[in-house]
């Protein structure tokens, strides 16, 4: 656990409220590259303890809005590993404050989410 955490790069929570918490951090490989983890609660009746738990690169368009984009290709390759680390040390914060909670996570493609690897 703790190569786990002193792995991961720093990050902050930037938005905690009941439907969703958001935390910050910015991937240092060759080129920096601000990141975002959001953890959104499952609006359904009947999920009430379930979150879904969706990262990726922080996207400002034109007119100032602001946007996730989990299909990004524009990564740094050579800090993978960091970036994951830090995805899950995200994800056990979030669950050290709301410990009876689900989180669910999905991969963008079909490789990402293959369960039979």
């Amino acid at each position: 656990m703790e190569e786990l955490i002193n792995g991961s790069y720093e990050f902050e929570e930037v938005d905690a409220n009941p439907m969703h918490t958001k935390y910050d951090f910015v991937s240092m490989g060759l080129r920096q590259i601000p990141k975002r983890i959001a953890i959104l609660k499952y609006p359904q009746p009947g999920l009430e303890k379930y979150y879904n738990l969706g990262f990726g690169n922080i996207i400002i368009d034109k007119n100032g809005i602001e946007s996730i984009s989990d299909m990004s290709r524009n990564n740094n390759k050579n800090d993978k590993d960091k970036v994951l680390k830090t995805v899950f040390t995200c994800a056990l914060d979030f669950l050290s404050t709301h410990p009876n909670s689900i989180l669910t996570f999905f991969g963008n493609t079909s490789a990402n989410t293959d369960y039979t690897k």
